[in-house]
């Protein structure tokens, strides 16, 4: 690290909410307990679990001092939970840890080395590598690294995944929190990260860092249960290209009227052809791997619109592949 033994480190804090994670919790916790930088607080809440997950949340807080909890008896959702611990943290660096994910025992160090060297960051992540839920690995990242090359690809690719990130206090006080515009819809941290990356840029480490599992009965849940879940990475594209033509948007404007008219918009398609969804969400599985879910989605897509023979073969082409 780059203090003398007479300079105080930093604190970073860390963000964890929690929803009905009993089965891979103790992994999360356990690698940030493992981390080779000591200085830290976890802050961590339970968001109306009926599993195990408070307990072990609150085993692992006596054991550890520097794992703070602020549960809730009611679910408020990933968004609101961020926030909340968000206010709640006292770190100089703000950075995340999903209750079903895991961090290498380095990843804060070299993060907040990173920032240490490179004062004109903002942000830093890393790589990451995806598993499924046993922990296999199915693929790593291969995020471009530089800031300005980073910016410049957004909103079409985001090279980054907000959870590897770690802030800066000052950014994160400019910035604020997520928008609520997001709730329990997802994409919150796409648009906050922009946000991020226009005030003061964001950049990686090019090590792989972060263990990202997709866990369907965590906070983020699934995609299945609304299309509006499915709008919100068109809402972030259209706040971003409109900061990108004239510097403000249409949620920094934070009118609730045109907010609804935006969202109405993004969401006609699906109100207006009741098979879109499932087609879209089909598509999305079936690429990330997940076919047989896929299949099964593709075909509930051509029963709701029989007359659209795509839909068949796609599903045909599905079964085959």
């Amino acid at each position: 690290m780059l203090h003398s033994s007479s300079t105080p480190k930093p604190l970073v804090s860390i963000l964890m909410p929690a929803y009905n994670c009993e089965k891979f919790v103790a992994k999360a916790l356990d690698s940030i307990v493992a981390q080779t930088y000591p200085h830290w607080e976890l802050l961590a809440a339970d968001d109306g679990s009926w599993d195990s997950t408070r307990r072990i949340l609150n085993d692992y807080a006596v054991q550890d001092k520097r794992i703070r909890t602020f549960h809730q008896d009611v679910n408020q959702g990933y968004l609101k939970t961020w926030n909340r611990l968000l206010g709640l943290a006292k770190g100089d660096y703000i950075t995340f840890q999903d209750a079903d994910d895991w961090s290498a025992p380095e990843r804060l160090d070299k993060l907040l080395t990173a920032l240490e060297k490179n004062p004109g960051w903002g942000a830093v992540g890393s790589n990451y590598a995806r598993v499924n839920e046993a922990g296999q690995i199915l693929f790593t990242s291969q995020f471009e690294t530089e800031p300005e090359k980073i910016l410049q690809r957004m909103p079409e690719k985001f090279d980054f995944i907000g959870s590897a990130l770690m802030v800066r206090r000052a950014v994160v006080d400019k910035i604020g929190g997520y928008h609520m515009a997001f709730d329990r819809i997802g994409a919150e941290d796409l648009y906050w990260a922009y946000r991020v990356a226009e005030c003061s840029g964001i950049a990686n480490v090019p090590d792989v860092l972060y263990y990202y599992r997709y866990n369907p009965s965590s906070v983020g849940g699934n995609l299945s249960d609304s299309h509006r879940k499915f709008i919100s990475g068109a809402m972030v594209k259209k706040a971003i290209e409109e900061r990108q033509r004239s510097g403000t948007d249409y949620l920094e404007r934070n009118d609730p009227k045109e907010i609804r008219q935006i969202v109405e918009e993004l969401e006609a398609p699906y109100l207006q052809d009741p098979g879109l969804f499932f087609e879209r969400l089909g598509r999305r599985y079936f690429n990330e791997g997940r076919k047989a879910f896929a299949r099964k989605l593709m075909w509930k897509s051509w029963l709701k619109t029989p007359h659209r023979l795509q839909r068949l073969r796609d599903f045909i082409y599905m079964l085959r592949n």
